[in-house]
Protein backbone atom coordinates (compact mmCIF):
# COMPACT_ATOMS: atom_id res chain seq x y z
CA UNK A 1 0.00 0.00 0.00
CA UNK A 2 2.85 2.20 0.84
CA UNK A 3 4.35 1.96 -2.41
CA UNK A 4 0.98 2.46 -4.26
CA UNK A 5 0.80 5.97 -2.78
CA UNK A 6 4.25 6.57 -3.36
CA UNK A 7 4.22 5.97 -6.72
CA UNK A 8 0.67 7.49 -7.57
CA UNK A 9 2.02 10.89 -5.74
CA UNK A 10 4.92 10.99 -7.75
CA UNK A 11 2.49 11.22 -11.07
CA UNK A 12 0.98 13.89 -9.21
CA UNK A 13 3.73 15.73 -8.18
CA UNK A 14 6.42 14.83 -11.04
CA UNK A 15 4.09 15.87 -13.95
CA UNK A 16 1.63 18.12 -12.48
CA UNK A 17 4.54 20.85 -11.89
CA UNK A 18 4.04 22.70 -14.70
CA UNK A 19 1.44 25.33 -13.62
CA UNK A 20 4.37 26.10 -10.84
CA UNK A 21 7.01 26.36 -12.95
CA UNK A 22 5.14 28.83 -15.57
CA UNK A 23 5.14 31.27 -12.13
CA UNK A 24 8.73 31.57 -12.72
CA UNK A 25 8.90 34.88 -15.48
CA UNK A 26 11.71 37.14 -16.78
CA UNK A 27 9.10 40.51 -15.15
CA UNK A 28 9.51 38.67 -11.72
CA UNK A 29 13.01 38.24 -12.09
CA UNK A 30 14.20 41.58 -13.23
CA UNK A 31 11.49 43.02 -10.96
CA UNK A 32 13.48 41.36 -8.18
CA UNK A 33 17.11 42.14 -9.27
CA UNK A 34 16.45 45.81 -9.87
CA UNK A 35 16.15 45.95 -6.14
CA UNK A 36 18.54 43.22 -5.01
CA UNK A 37 21.19 45.00 -7.66
CA UNK A 38 20.40 48.42 -6.59
CA UNK A 39 22.64 51.63 -5.66
CA UNK A 40 20.30 51.41 -2.51
CA UNK A 41 21.92 48.13 -1.52
CA UNK A 42 25.52 49.51 -2.15
CA UNK A 43 26.81 46.40 -3.93
CA UNK A 44 26.10 43.78 -0.95
CA UNK A 45 29.38 43.65 0.96
CA UNK A 46 29.74 40.89 3.56
CA UNK A 47 28.43 42.90 7.27
CA UNK A 48 28.09 45.88 5.55
CA UNK A 49 24.50 48.08 5.38
CA UNK A 50 23.52 46.64 1.77
CA UNK A 51 23.91 43.39 2.76
CA UNK A 52 21.70 43.71 6.03
CA UNK A 53 18.76 45.18 3.51
CA UNK A 54 19.76 41.85 1.04
CA UNK A 55 19.34 40.00 4.10
CA UNK A 56 15.84 41.58 4.94
CA UNK A 57 14.27 41.83 1.57
CA UNK A 58 15.10 37.94 1.11
CA UNK A 59 13.60 36.81 4.67
CA UNK A 60 10.55 39.28 4.25
CA UNK A 61 9.64 37.37 1.18
CA UNK A 62 10.13 33.97 2.22
CA UNK A 63 7.49 34.87 4.93
CA UNK A 64 5.31 36.62 2.27
CA UNK A 65 5.66 33.11 0.16
CA UNK A 66 4.91 30.65 3.66
CA UNK A 67 8.03 29.11 3.28
CA UNK A 68 9.16 27.79 7.42
CA UNK A 69 11.93 28.84 10.03
CA UNK A 70 14.87 26.10 10.61
CA UNK A 71 13.49 24.57 13.67
CA UNK A 72 17.25 25.58 15.19
CA UNK A 73 16.65 28.79 14.62
CA UNK A 74 14.53 31.99 16.23
CA UNK A 75 14.62 33.55 12.62
CA UNK A 76 15.12 33.33 8.65
CA UNK A 77 18.60 33.99 9.69
CA UNK A 78 22.02 31.65 10.30
CA UNK A 79 23.43 34.52 12.26
CA UNK A 80 27.90 33.87 12.90
CA UNK A 81 31.18 36.28 13.23
CA UNK A 82 34.26 36.85 11.10
CA UNK A 83 36.97 38.75 12.11
CA UNK A 84 37.78 41.42 9.50
CA UNK A 85 41.98 41.50 9.68
CA UNK A 86 43.79 44.67 8.29
CA UNK A 87 47.42 43.85 7.39
CA UNK A 88 49.70 46.63 8.71
CA UNK A 89 53.72 46.16 9.98
CA UNK A 90 57.68 46.91 9.90
CA UNK A 91 60.57 45.69 8.18
CA UNK A 92 64.19 46.86 9.61
CA UNK A 93 67.03 45.26 7.97
CA UNK A 94 70.66 46.33 9.03
CA UNK A 95 68.85 49.80 10.08
CA UNK A 96 66.92 50.53 7.13
CA UNK A 97 63.41 50.61 7.84
CA UNK A 98 61.05 49.17 5.21
CA UNK A 99 57.13 50.39 5.10
CA UNK A 100 54.67 48.29 4.38
CA UNK A 101 52.79 47.86 1.84
CA UNK A 102 54.91 50.16 -0.17
CA UNK A 103 58.35 48.41 0.37
CA UNK A 104 57.46 44.69 1.61
CA UNK A 105 54.44 42.54 1.62
CA UNK A 106 54.02 39.72 3.60
CA UNK A 107 52.10 36.27 4.37
CA UNK A 108 51.91 34.30 7.11
CA UNK A 109 50.64 35.37 11.19
CA UNK A 110 48.43 37.76 12.06
CA UNK A 111 50.76 38.95 14.32
CA UNK A 112 54.52 39.09 14.84
CA UNK A 113 57.20 40.32 16.63
CA UNK A 114 60.71 38.70 15.96
CA UNK A 115 63.86 40.76 17.01
CA UNK A 116 67.58 40.00 15.68
CA UNK A 117 66.71 37.63 12.72
CA UNK A 118 69.27 36.80 10.74
CA UNK A 119 68.35 36.95 6.76
CA UNK A 120 70.76 34.09 5.53
CA UNK A 121 71.03 33.19 1.71
CA UNK A 122 69.41 30.30 0.60
CA UNK A 123 70.30 27.02 -1.44
CA UNK A 124 68.53 23.57 -1.38
CA UNK A 125 71.34 22.29 0.94
CA UNK A 126 71.13 25.17 3.62
CA UNK A 127 69.73 24.17 6.65
CA UNK A 128 67.91 26.98 9.41
CA UNK A 129 66.42 27.79 12.63
CA UNK A 130 63.68 29.11 13.99
CA UNK A 131 65.26 32.54 14.25
CA UNK A 132 67.02 32.82 10.88
CA UNK A 133 64.73 33.65 7.52
CA UNK A 134 66.17 32.33 3.82
CA UNK A 135 66.65 35.17 1.32
CA UNK A 136 66.28 34.52 -2.24
CA UNK A 137 66.50 36.93 -4.97
CA UNK A 138 64.54 36.99 -8.21
CA UNK A 139 66.35 35.81 -11.10
CA UNK A 140 64.86 34.30 -14.03
CA UNK A 141 62.03 32.68 -11.97
CA UNK A 142 58.69 33.64 -12.54
CA UNK A 143 56.83 35.27 -9.68
CA UNK A 144 54.58 31.75 -9.28
CA UNK A 145 57.94 29.43 -9.20
CA UNK A 146 59.20 32.01 -6.31
CA UNK A 147 55.89 31.19 -4.32
CA UNK A 148 56.35 27.76 -5.48
CA UNK A 149 60.06 28.22 -2.80
CA UNK A 150 57.82 28.49 0.66
CA UNK A 151 57.36 24.94 1.08
CA UNK A 152 61.60 24.25 0.15
CA UNK A 153 62.43 26.61 2.47
CA UNK A 154 59.97 25.73 5.40
CA UNK A 155 61.09 22.07 4.56
CA UNK A 156 64.49 23.00 5.58
CA UNK A 157 63.28 24.12 8.94
CA UNK A 158 63.61 27.86 8.50
CA UNK A 159 61.63 30.49 10.50
CA UNK A 160 60.98 32.60 7.43
CA UNK A 161 61.33 33.78 3.63
CA UNK A 162 62.48 36.70 2.40
CA UNK A 163 61.90 37.37 -1.41
CA UNK A 164 64.13 39.87 -3.38
CA UNK A 165 61.28 41.57 -6.03
CA UNK A 166 63.41 42.70 -8.71
CA UNK A 167 60.67 44.66 -10.54
CA UNK A 168 58.95 45.84 -7.77
CA UNK A 169 56.44 47.99 -9.30
CA UNK A 170 55.26 44.83 -11.67
CA UNK A 171 54.62 42.51 -8.72
CA UNK A 172 52.88 45.09 -6.27
CA UNK A 173 50.20 45.40 -9.29
CA UNK A 174 49.86 42.42 -10.05
CA UNK A 175 49.98 40.72 -6.06
CA UNK A 176 49.69 43.86 -4.22
CA UNK A 177 46.26 43.48 -3.07
CA UNK A 178 46.00 40.10 -2.12
CA UNK A 179 48.53 40.97 0.63
CA UNK A 180 47.60 44.43 1.42
CA UNK A 181 43.30 44.49 1.48
CA UNK A 182 41.54 43.65 4.73
CA UNK A 183 40.29 39.56 4.55
CA UNK A 184 37.67 38.11 6.37
CA UNK A 185 38.19 34.86 8.35
CA UNK A 186 36.51 32.93 11.49
CA UNK A 187 37.22 33.57 14.61
CA UNK A 188 40.28 32.02 15.95
CA UNK A 189 41.65 30.86 12.64
CA UNK A 190 45.49 30.70 13.35
CA UNK A 191 47.72 31.04 10.41
CA UNK A 192 51.33 29.36 10.59
CA UNK A 193 54.08 31.06 12.10
CA UNK A 194 55.93 30.98 9.04
CA UNK A 195 56.39 34.69 7.37
CA UNK A 196 57.14 35.01 3.97
CA UNK A 197 58.33 38.51 3.09
CA UNK A 198 58.42 39.84 -0.32
CA UNK A 199 60.35 43.02 -0.63
CA UNK A 200 61.26 46.01 -2.83
CA UNK A 201 65.26 44.83 -4.49
CA UNK A 202 65.68 48.53 -4.69
CA UNK A 203 65.42 48.74 -0.70
CA UNK A 204 66.72 46.13 0.57
CA UNK A 205 70.13 47.46 2.50
CA UNK A 206 72.79 44.68 1.36
CA UNK A 207 76.94 44.03 2.18
CA UNK A 208 79.33 43.48 -0.48
CA UNK A 209 79.16 40.04 0.59
CA UNK A 210 75.48 39.40 -0.11
CA UNK A 211 75.79 41.91 -3.10
CA UNK A 212 79.01 39.19 -4.29
CA UNK A 213 76.79 36.07 -3.69
CA UNK A 214 73.62 37.40 -5.58
CA UNK A 215 75.53 37.44 -8.73
CA UNK A 216 77.07 33.92 -8.49
CA UNK A 217 75.41 31.90 -5.79
CA UNK A 218 77.57 29.38 -4.29
CA UNK A 219 75.07 27.80 -0.95
CA UNK A 220 78.07 28.43 1.38
CA UNK A 221 77.79 32.05 2.41
CA UNK A 222 76.63 32.84 5.48
CA UNK A 223 77.04 36.81 5.80
CA UNK A 224 74.20 37.79 8.25
CA UNK A 225 71.94 40.60 7.71
CA UNK A 226 69.84 41.39 10.85
CA UNK A 227 66.71 42.27 11.11
CA UNK A 228 63.61 43.28 12.98
CA UNK A 229 60.34 42.20 11.79
CA UNK A 230 56.83 43.37 13.26
CA UNK A 231 53.64 42.38 11.71
CA UNK A 232 50.85 43.79 13.24
CA UNK A 233 47.49 43.00 11.74
CA UNK A 234 44.56 45.18 13.08
CA UNK A 235 40.77 42.97 13.68
CA UNK A 236 37.19 44.16 13.19
CA UNK A 237 34.83 42.01 14.51
CA UNK A 238 31.67 41.78 11.50
CA UNK A 239 28.19 40.05 11.83
CA UNK A 240 26.82 38.50 9.16
CA UNK A 241 24.19 35.87 8.23
CA UNK A 242 22.83 33.04 5.63
CA UNK A 243 19.08 33.27 5.33
CA UNK A 244 17.51 30.25 5.19
CA UNK A 245 13.77 29.28 3.88
CA UNK A 246 12.04 25.87 4.73
CA UNK A 247 9.59 23.90 2.81
CA UNK A 248 9.09 20.58 4.86
CA UNK A 249 8.77 17.68 3.08
CA UNK A 250 4.81 16.19 2.90
CA UNK A 251 5.90 12.26 3.31
CA UNK A 252 6.24 10.93 6.59
CA UNK A 253 9.67 8.71 6.22
CA UNK A 254 11.24 11.37 3.12
CA UNK A 255 10.45 14.45 4.32
CA UNK A 256 13.92 13.72 6.87
CA UNK A 257 15.71 14.29 3.67
CA UNK A 258 16.72 17.32 2.25
CA UNK A 259 17.40 19.08 -1.20
CA UNK A 260 19.33 22.31 -0.38
CA UNK A 261 19.55 25.32 -2.91
CA UNK A 262 22.05 28.10 -2.63
CA UNK A 263 23.37 31.26 -4.12
CA UNK A 264 25.30 33.71 -2.82
CA UNK A 265 23.67 37.07 -1.81
CA UNK A 266 26.89 39.10 -1.16
CA UNK A 267 28.78 40.66 -3.21
CA UNK A 268 32.00 43.56 -3.25
CA UNK A 269 30.32 46.15 -1.79
CA UNK A 270 31.59 50.00 -2.80
CA UNK A 271 35.42 51.21 -2.89
CA UNK A 272 36.34 54.52 -3.48
CA UNK A 273 32.53 55.56 -3.88
CA UNK A 274 32.03 53.15 -6.58
CA UNK A 275 29.41 50.82 -6.60
CA UNK A 276 30.05 46.95 -7.54
CA UNK A 277 25.90 45.76 -8.02
CA UNK A 278 26.88 42.31 -8.91
CA UNK A 279 23.71 42.03 -11.04
CA UNK A 280 24.71 38.34 -12.07
CA UNK A 281 27.35 37.93 -9.83
CA UNK A 282 25.04 36.63 -7.92
CA UNK A 283 22.22 38.98 -8.08
CA UNK A 284 20.79 36.75 -10.64
CA UNK A 285 20.70 33.35 -8.52
CA UNK A 286 19.93 35.40 -5.52
CA UNK A 287 16.76 36.13 -7.85
CA UNK A 288 16.37 32.79 -9.09
CA UNK A 289 16.44 31.13 -5.36
CA UNK A 290 13.13 33.57 -4.61
CA UNK A 291 11.51 32.79 -7.63
CA UNK A 292 11.77 29.10 -7.64
CA UNK A 293 10.76 29.55 -3.25
CA UNK A 294 7.79 30.79 -4.66
CA UNK A 295 7.08 28.47 -7.04
CA UNK A 296 7.44 25.67 -4.41
CA UNK A 297 4.93 27.20 -1.89
CA UNK A 298 2.26 27.55 -4.17
CA UNK A 299 3.00 24.20 -5.03
CA UNK A 300 3.15 23.50 -1.53
CA UNK A 301 -0.40 25.39 -0.70
CA UNK A 302 -2.17 23.60 -3.36
CA UNK A 303 -1.30 20.72 -1.86
CA UNK A 304 1.25 19.08 -4.12
CA UNK A 305 4.19 19.99 -1.98
CA UNK A 306 7.13 17.65 -2.56
CA UNK A 307 8.17 14.48 -0.45
CA UNK A 308 11.48 15.68 0.56
CA UNK A 309 12.37 18.80 2.68
CA UNK A 310 13.63 21.71 0.67
CA UNK A 311 16.07 24.37 1.91
CA UNK A 312 16.46 27.33 -0.06
CA UNK A 313 19.59 29.33 1.42
CA UNK A 314 21.11 32.41 -0.04
CA UNK A 315 24.54 32.62 1.57
CA UNK A 316 26.92 34.78 2.69
CA UNK A 317 30.45 36.09 2.14
CA UNK A 318 31.53 33.95 -1.19
CA UNK A 319 33.22 36.93 -2.50
CA UNK A 320 35.68 36.19 0.77
CA UNK A 321 36.17 32.83 0.83
CA UNK A 322 32.97 30.56 0.10
CA UNK A 323 32.98 31.53 4.19
CA UNK A 324 28.95 31.24 4.29
CA UNK A 325 28.32 28.06 2.61
CA UNK A 326 31.78 26.94 4.71
CA UNK A 327 29.51 27.97 7.81
CA UNK A 328 26.59 25.90 7.24
CA UNK A 329 28.31 23.07 6.16
CA UNK A 330 29.83 22.80 9.38
CA UNK A 331 26.93 23.88 11.46
CA UNK A 332 23.94 22.61 9.35
CA UNK A 333 20.11 22.72 10.60
CA UNK A 334 19.98 19.65 8.82
CA UNK A 335 22.13 16.89 9.16
CA UNK A 336 24.32 16.67 6.07
CA UNK A 337 24.20 12.58 6.27
CA UNK A 338 20.37 13.56 5.65
CA UNK A 339 21.12 16.07 2.62
CA UNK A 340 20.64 14.28 -0.95
CA UNK A 341 21.83 16.87 -3.20
CA UNK A 342 22.96 20.71 -3.46
CA UNK A 343 22.15 22.74 -6.73
CA UNK A 344 24.13 26.10 -6.55
CA UNK A 345 23.71 29.03 -8.52
CA UNK A 346 26.58 31.65 -9.48
CA UNK A 347 25.99 34.06 -12.28
CA UNK A 348 23.46 33.07 -15.27
CA UNK A 349 22.14 35.59 -16.29
CA UNK A 350 24.81 36.49 -18.98
CA UNK A 351 26.51 34.77 -22.05
CA UNK A 352 30.38 34.59 -22.83
CA UNK A 353 32.17 34.91 -25.74
CA UNK A 354 32.31 31.29 -26.46
CA UNK A 355 28.79 30.56 -27.48
CA UNK A 356 27.02 32.33 -30.29
CA UNK A 357 23.66 30.80 -28.81
CA UNK A 358 22.84 31.78 -25.52
CA UNK A 359 20.23 28.55 -24.90
CA UNK A 360 23.12 27.53 -22.36
CA UNK A 361 24.39 26.67 -18.95
CA UNK A 362 27.28 25.67 -17.72
CA UNK A 363 27.02 22.20 -15.65
CA UNK A 364 29.71 21.51 -13.48
CA UNK A 365 30.16 18.99 -10.82
CA UNK A 366 26.91 16.94 -11.58
CA UNK A 367 29.00 13.68 -12.66
CA UNK A 368 31.47 13.97 -9.91
CA UNK A 369 29.98 11.81 -6.77
CA UNK A 370 26.52 10.59 -8.43
CA UNK A 371 25.64 9.70 -11.80
CA UNK A 372 22.17 9.59 -10.74
CA UNK A 373 22.40 13.12 -9.95
CA UNK A 374 23.79 13.65 -13.59
CA UNK A 375 20.73 11.66 -14.95
CA UNK A 376 18.05 13.34 -12.76
CA UNK A 377 19.88 17.06 -14.24
CA UNK A 378 20.16 15.59 -18.47
CA UNK A 379 16.36 14.47 -18.01
CA UNK A 380 14.97 17.86 -16.63
CA UNK A 381 17.00 19.61 -19.50
CA UNK A 382 15.51 17.39 -22.05
CA UNK A 383 11.90 17.97 -20.46
CA UNK A 384 12.19 21.36 -20.64
CA UNK A 385 14.33 21.55 -24.07
CA UNK A 386 15.30 25.13 -23.87
CA UNK A 387 18.41 24.80 -22.54
CA UNK A 388 21.32 23.53 -23.78
CA UNK A 389 23.95 21.62 -21.54
CA UNK A 390 27.78 22.52 -21.49
CA UNK A 391 30.09 20.46 -19.76
CA UNK A 392 33.17 22.06 -20.72
CA UNK A 393 34.19 23.55 -17.42
CA UNK A 394 33.68 20.18 -15.77
CA UNK A 395 36.60 18.59 -16.72
CA UNK A 396 39.07 17.65 -13.94
CA UNK A 397 42.16 19.68 -15.69
CA UNK A 398 39.87 22.74 -15.85
CA UNK A 399 42.49 25.02 -15.37
CA UNK A 400 40.06 27.98 -14.27
CA UNK A 401 39.04 25.03 -11.46
CA UNK A 402 35.72 26.49 -11.49
CA UNK A 403 34.68 22.89 -9.37
CA UNK A 404 36.63 24.27 -6.79
CA UNK A 405 35.48 27.92 -6.56
CA UNK A 406 31.86 28.24 -5.20
CA UNK A 407 29.85 27.58 -2.37
CA UNK A 408 28.76 23.52 -3.86
CA UNK A 409 32.27 22.65 -3.14
CA UNK A 410 31.36 22.90 0.63
CA UNK A 411 28.72 20.42 0.57
CA UNK A 412 31.15 18.20 -1.88
CA UNK A 413 34.21 17.83 0.99
CA UNK A 414 31.28 16.36 3.12
CA UNK A 415 30.19 14.01 0.03
CA UNK A 416 27.01 15.64 -0.85
CA UNK A 417 26.29 15.16 -4.61
CA UNK A 418 26.31 19.02 -6.20
CA UNK A 419 25.75 20.73 -9.27
CA UNK A 420 27.18 24.22 -9.89
CA UNK A 421 25.48 26.13 -12.47
CA UNK A 422 27.25 28.84 -14.53
CA UNK A 423 26.42 30.70 -17.61
CA UNK A 424 30.43 32.17 -17.74
CA UNK A 425 32.96 34.73 -17.16
CA UNK A 426 32.24 38.28 -19.25
CA UNK A 427 33.93 41.39 -19.43
CA UNK A 428 31.86 42.61 -16.11
CA UNK A 429 32.98 40.30 -13.96
CA UNK A 430 33.74 42.10 -10.63
CA UNK A 431 33.20 45.73 -12.04
CA UNK A 432 30.89 48.15 -11.27
CA UNK A 433 29.40 47.80 -14.63
CA UNK A 434 27.86 44.33 -14.14
CA UNK A 435 24.40 45.92 -14.05
CA UNK A 436 20.72 45.08 -14.28
CA UNK A 437 20.49 46.28 -18.07
CA UNK A 438 22.90 43.49 -19.20
CA UNK A 439 21.09 40.63 -17.98
CA UNK A 440 19.61 38.32 -20.28
CA UNK A 441 16.34 38.10 -18.60
CA UNK A 442 15.09 35.07 -21.41
CA UNK A 443 17.87 32.97 -20.65
CA UNK A 444 17.47 33.78 -16.36
CA UNK A 445 13.92 32.55 -16.47
CA UNK A 446 14.91 29.33 -18.68
CA UNK A 447 17.98 28.49 -16.59
CA UNK A 448 15.60 29.18 -13.41
CA UNK A 449 13.05 26.80 -14.61
CA UNK A 450 15.23 23.91 -15.23
CA UNK A 451 16.97 24.19 -11.92
CA UNK A 452 13.36 24.08 -10.23
CA UNK A 453 12.42 20.97 -12.74
CA UNK A 454 16.23 19.46 -11.55
CA UNK A 455 15.09 20.45 -7.58
CA UNK A 456 11.46 18.93 -8.09
CA UNK A 457 12.58 15.42 -9.58
CA UNK A 458 15.26 14.99 -6.09
CA UNK A 459 12.38 16.12 -3.65
CA UNK A 460 10.05 13.88 -5.26
CA UNK A 461 11.99 10.96 -6.38
CA UNK A 462 11.57 7.67 -5.30
CA UNK A 463 15.13 6.92 -4.27
CA UNK A 464 17.81 9.40 -3.30
CA UNK A 465 20.86 10.01 -5.60
CA UNK A 466 23.37 7.61 -4.86
CA UNK A 467 27.00 8.37 -4.24
CA UNK A 468 28.94 6.19 -6.29
CA UNK A 469 32.05 8.27 -7.05
CA UNK A 470 34.90 9.53 -5.24
CA UNK A 471 35.55 13.51 -4.46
Amino acid sequence: MRLLFVVLFLTVSVYGQQPFMDSITGAELKRHLEIIASDAFEGRGTGEKGQKLAAAYLSEHFATYGLEQAEVLDSYFQKFELHKVIPGGELEVNGTRLSFPGQFLYTGPNTIEEENIEFIPFSSNNVGKEHEYALLVQGKETYRELFGRIKDVQKAGFGGVGFLIEDWDNFNELYGHYFNEARLVFPGNVKTSFASLFVDKKSFELSGKVKKWMKKPSGQLKELLQGNVRLNDGVEVIETENVLGVIPGSHPVLKDEVVVLTAHYDHLGKEDGVIYNGADDDGSGTVALLEIAQSLALAKKAGQGPLRTILIMPVTAEEKGLLGSKYYSENPVFPMHNTIANLNIDMIGRSDDLNEDPAYIYVIGSDRLSDDLHKTNEAAAEELGKIRLDYRYNSEDDPNRFYYRSDHYNFVVHGVPSIFYFSGVHEDYHQPTDTVEKIDFEKLESVTRLIFLVTWKLANAEERPVVNKLK
